[in-house]
């Protein structure tokens, strides 16, 4: 792994292009689900008017930027930095930061490592704050229980951006145990990522 940039990324991403995957610029991105003081996992839903996504709902996260890496712990740093970027809650509100797993974005290829937080505060009072980016989204929440999320994930999977299915399960298989997780795949069409 080394540095790369977001403009190397998108000209070497697209499979048709004949960029051997060897030779692509896959950036390593990171997400995290971000549970809220009142239980829920705080999300975006992206404009309709995005090229990416367009309407998706997505969790907070991005790729690794130069000054990240001169942090003790870059991949650690640039997932506080993307939270606090497209939330506004300040570094000190949030806690747990733990790495569930790896996942690689075939959609946009590149590999993102799944991470799970929480923050102190509720779900309005992340919507009060004013996000440093909005990378014009709407900021909203997803049942954070294991009941509730088990039982959305099925009928909101399509509404996901593609890999956020992903970080939903491994944060659940993490917070609520394998017998969740293997429940839950079951329950979904197209497998664990939702393909």
């Amino acid at each position: 792994m080394g540095p790369t940039t977001y403009k190397e990324s998108v000209g070497t991403r697209d499979p048709d292009d004949g960029v051997p995957p060897g030779d692509r610029a896959d950036p390593l991105g990171s997400a995290a689900v971000l549970v809220s003081a009142d239980g829920m996992i705080l999300c975006g839903r992206r404009s309709p008017h995005t090229d990416i996504n367009p309407g998706k709902i997505f969790l907070f996260g991005g790729f690794l930027d130069p000054k990240d890496l001169s942090r003790p712990d870059p991949v650690v740093a640039g997932v506080r930095r993307e939270i606090v970027e497209a939330t506004g809650i300040p570094k000190d509100r949030l806690r747990d930061l733990i790495c569930t797993g790896l996942l690689y974005d075939e959609l946009l290829p590149h590999p993102e490592l799944s991470f799970t937080a929480r923050t102190r505060d509720t779900l309005p009072e992340v919507q009060a704050r004013t996000p440093q980016d909005r990378e014009d989204a709407q900021l909203d929440g997803m049942p954070g229980s294991p009941d509730e999320l088990a039982r959305w994930l099925p009928d909101q999977q399509d509404e996901l951006v593609n890999t956020a299915l992903g970080f939903l399960l491994l944060n659940g298989r993490h917070a609520f145990g394998d017998r969740w997780y293997e429940a839950t795949v079951d329950a979904l069409d197209g497998g664990p990522i939702g393909n």
